[in-house]
C-alpha cells in the first residue's frame, strides 16, 4: 500500500516534504508564516490597546486616589487651621502645621488672605517663614480663590523643594472676603512611583497572556499546512507546466475533497485553455489589424479588453488599463454616460465624441449590448471622423467665404447697371464714374478667380516649377520697381537693403517673383501716408532669409495664426476697401512650403509689420541662364 502511494506521488510530482517533513514544511510555509504573523500581530495590537487602556484606568485612579486623598485632608484641616490664622504667636503655628504634615505625610500650607506666608511644614523653624515667597499668583491659588466652591488645583514644580508636586488649595471664608488660604502639597514622584508599579503589573500579564496564544496559534496553523502545501506544489505545477495535473492528499477529510475537485477542473481546464488559445489568437489578430478601435467593458464599467487602435484614439495604454475602471482610463464624461445608459437599456445607437485639449478631434461611438440579463457588459466601437469633419467644415467655409467674396464686386456691378439703364448713361460726369466703377468691380473679380485658380492649382500639387537658383537682387529689385508709382502715389518710400554678397535660392523664378509681389502688395495697402517699405534679405546657414518690412497699422497678437488662412482679413472692411481678395498671403504660404522653405510674421499695433521667409540658399555657380528671363511679371 506505501509503495502504490509513494508511486502515486512521484507520478503527480508531489512526492515532497508536504509528507514526508510535515514540521520542515510548517516552518518554510509562507501560508503559515502569514497566518502566524497576522494572528500574532492581532494578538499584540489587542494586548497593546488593552494594557494600555488598563494603564490609562490604572493612572487615571491612581490620580484620583491621590487627589481625593489631598482634598479630604485640606478639609479637615481647614477647620482646625482656620482660627489660627488670626493667632498672634507665628511660631505656635508654625508648630502645629509642621506636625501635622510630619503624620500626614503632606506639605501643608497656611497662607492669608493676600496670599503671605502664616506657616509651611516645609521650614523647621517660623522665623525661616519670613523669607518665603508670596504665594498669591500660584495658580491653585488663584483657581481657589475664584473658584465658587473654593478648591483649587494645580501640579508644577515647587521653587523651594525643585521637584513637581500636586497641589490642592482651599479657600476660607467667602469668595468675596476670604480670611485665607489653605493647601497640602504630596511629591509627584509617589504617584509616579505607583503608576510605573501598576504598569509592570498589567504589561506582565499581557507578556503572558501573547506567549500563551502565540502557542496556540502555532498549533493550530500547523495543522493545515500539510495540506496547503500539498494543493500549493500542484497549484504551481499547473502554473508551471498547465494543466491537468493530479494532487494526491491521504487525509478524506476537507482538503481531501478539495483536491479531488482540483484534478477535476484541472483536467477540464486544460480542455477549455486548448481552445480559447486558438480563439483568442485569431480573435487577436483580427482586432489588431482593425483601424476601429474597439473596446469591452463589463457591466461595473471596467476594461476587459481594448486593442492598440482604441489606445490610439483615445490616448492611454490598452494593456494596463485592462481591469480599470473606464472613466479612469479615458477621461471622458460623455463617453462615460453612453455606456452608462447603453447598461441600462436606455441607449443602444451611437454617438459623437469631441476628444483632445480643445476637442479638435471627433469620434464616432458606436454601443453594442452583450448577450444575457442583467447586461453583463458592453462592446464599443470608435472610428475616427476627424478628418472627415474637418473636410466638411473646410467646404462649407470655402464655399461661403467664395459666395460671399464673388457677391461682393457682383452686386456693386449690379447697382451701377441699374443706375445707367435707369437714365445716369445720359448724364456725361456720373455715367462715365459708373463706368469706371463697374470696370473696377469686374476686374477685382477677375483678379479673384485668377488667385483662385492659382490657390488651387498650388495646393493640389499639380503645379509645375522650374526649381533652379535664383538671384534674390534682381528678382527684389524688379518686384520693388513694379510699385514704384503706387508708392510714389500713397507718398510711401519704399527701398531695398542687400547684403555685401550675392545670394542665390532654390525656387521657381515665377513662383519667387508672386511672393515678394504678394508681400509688397500686402505692405502698400496697410501702410498710411508718409510711411516706409523695406525689403531686406541675408545669409543664414543653408537659408536666405528675406524680411518685408513696413511701417503699418500693424497686427494683434490674436490674428496672427490665422493670418496665412484662405480669405482671413483682420480688417474685412478695409481690406475690400484697398482691393483685397483674401488669397495672397495663403498663396505665399503654399509657395513658399512648396519649394522647402519657411515663414513668419512679427508685428505690433501701430508699430508695423515684419513677413519673413526662409528659402533655401543655392549655389552662385548653378545660378540659371534663364533667370533674367523668369523676372516678367505673373499674369
Amino acid at each position: 500500500m506505501a509503495e502504490k502511494t509513494q508511486e502515486k506521488l512521484l507520478e503527480t510530482g508531489l512526492a515532497d516534504s508536504a509528507f514526508l517533513g510535515s514540521h520542515t514544511a510548517m516552518w518554510s510555509s509562507q501560508f503559515f508564516w502569514k497566518f502566524l504573523l497576522t494572528t500574532a500581530g492581532l494578538n499584540l495590537l489587542a494586548v497593546i490597546t488593552f494594557a494600555a487602556m488598563f494603564i490609562r484606568a490604572s493612572d487615571r485612579a491612581l490620580t484620583e486616589e491621590n487627589d481625593n486623598r489631598l482634598q479630604s485632608s485640606a478639609i479637615l484641616l481647614r477647620t482646625a487651621l482656620r482660627s489660627k490664622i488670626n493667632d498672634d504667636d507665628p511660631s505656635q503655628v508654625q508648630d502645629i502645621v509642621r506636625s501635622l504634615g510630619k503624620e500626614l505625610g503632606l506639605r501643608i500650607t497656611l497662607l492669608t488672605s493676600d496670599g503671605s506666608v502664616l506657616a509651611d511644614s516645609f521650614y523647621a523653624q517660623a522665623a525661616a517663614i519670613k523669607d518665603a515667597e508670596n504665594q498669591k499668583e500660584r495658580l491653585e491659588i488663584l483657581r481657589a480663590e475664584t473658584a465658587i466652591d473654593g478648591y483649587g488645583r494645580s501640579e508644577r514644580v515647587s521653587p523651594t523643594q525643585a521637584r513637581p508636586m500636586r497641589y490642592f488649595a482651599i479657600r476660607m471664608g467667602d469668595k468675596e472676603s476670604p480670611e485665607g488660604f489653605l493647601r497640602v502639597a504630596s511629591p509627584a514622584s509617589e504617584l509616579d512611583a505607583r503608576s510605573r508599579e501598576a504598569r509592570e503589573k498589567i504589561i506582565f500579564g499581557g507578556v503572558i497572556f501573547s506567549i500563551l496564544m502565540l502557542g496556540v496559534c502555532i498549533w493550530f496553523g500547523g495543522r493545515t499546512v500539510t495540506a496547503v502545501k500539498s494543493i500549493d506544489h500542484a497549484i504551481q505545477k499547473i502554473t508551471s507546466e498547465g494543466p491537468p495535473v493530479k494532487v494526491y492528499l491521504p487525509d478524506r477529510d476537507e482538503f481531501g475533497v478539495l483536491g479531488d475537485h482540483l484534478n477535476r477542473m484541472s483536467v477540464e481546464m486544460g480542455r477549455r485553455i486548448d481552445r480559447l488559445q486558438g480563439d483568442q489568437a485569431r480573435l487577436a489578430t483580427v482586432l489588431e489589424g482593425m483601424g476601429e478601435g474597439v473596446i469591452t467593458v463589463n457591466d461595473e464599467e471596467k476594461i476587459l479588453f481594448a486593442n492598440p487602435a482604441a489606445g490610439k484614439l483615445l490616448n492611454f495604454d490598452p494593456q494596463e488599463s485592462v481591469g480599470r475602471p473606464l472613466l479612469e482610463a479615458v477621461r471622458n464624461h460623455t463617453l462615460h454616460e453612453a455606456v452608462t445608459e447603453t447598461i441600462s437599456g436606455q441607449n443602444m445607437g451611437s454617438q459623437e465624441l469631441e476628444i483632445g485639449e480643445n476637442h479638435d478631434r471627433i469620434l464616432r461611438a458606436s454601443f453594442t449590448r452583450m448577450q444575457g440579463e442583467p447586461c453583463p457588459g458592453i462592446v464599443i466601437v470608435l472610428n475616427d471622423f476627424t478628418d472627415l469633419r474637418r473636410l466638411e467644415l473646410l467646404r462649407q467655409e470655402f464655399i461661403a467665404n467664395v459666395s460671399h467674396e464673388l457677391k461682393t464686386p457682383l452686386s456693386a456691378i449690379k447697382a451701377y447697371a441699374e443706375t445707367l439703364q435707369r437714365g445716369a448713361i445720359e448724364d456725361g460726369v456720373h455715367g462715365k464714374r459708373f463706368v469706371e466703377r463697374i470696370g473696377e468691380q469686374a476686374e477685382r473679380l477677375h483678379q479673384l478667380i485668377l488667385d483662385m485658380l492659382h490657390l488651387a492649382r498650388v495646393e493640389s500639387g499639380k503645379q509645375a516649377f522650374d526649381i533652379h537658383p535664383i538671384a534674390v537682387s534682381p528678382t527684389v529689385e524688379s518686384c520693388v520697381d513694379d510699385f514704384s508709382e503706387t508708392t510714389q502715389a500713397k507718398k510711401i518710400a519704399i527701398s531695398f537693403d542687400p547684403p555685401d554678397e550675392d545670394l542665390f535660392v532654390q525656387a521657381d523664378a515665377e513662383g519667387l517673383r508672386h511672393i515678394l509681389s504678394n508681400l509688397i502688395d500686402n505692405a502698400v495697402k496697410y501702410t498710411p501716408e508718409n510711411g516706409s517699405i523695406t525689403v531686406r534679405w541675408r545669409r543664414d546657414d543653408e537659408f536666405v532669409v528675406i524680411d518685408v518690412v513696413d511701417t503699418g497699422i500693424g497686427i494683434a497678437a490674436k490674428d496672427q495664426d490665422r493670418l496665412f488662412e484662405r480669405f482671413f482679413r483682420v480688417d474685412k472692411a478695409r481690406s475690400r476697401e484697398l482691393g483685397g481678395t483674401g488669397l495672397g498671403l495663403s498663396i505665399v504660404k503654399h509657395l513658399t512650403l512648396d519649394f522647402g522653405g519657411q515663414l513668419g510674421v512679427t508685428s505690433q499695433l501701430g508699430m508695423g509689420s515684419t513677413f519673413t521667409i526662409k528659402l533655401p540658399l543655392a549655389e552662385q555657380g548653378h545660378q540659371s541662364e534663364q533667370m533674367q528671363a523668369n523676372l516678367k511679371p505673373l499674369v
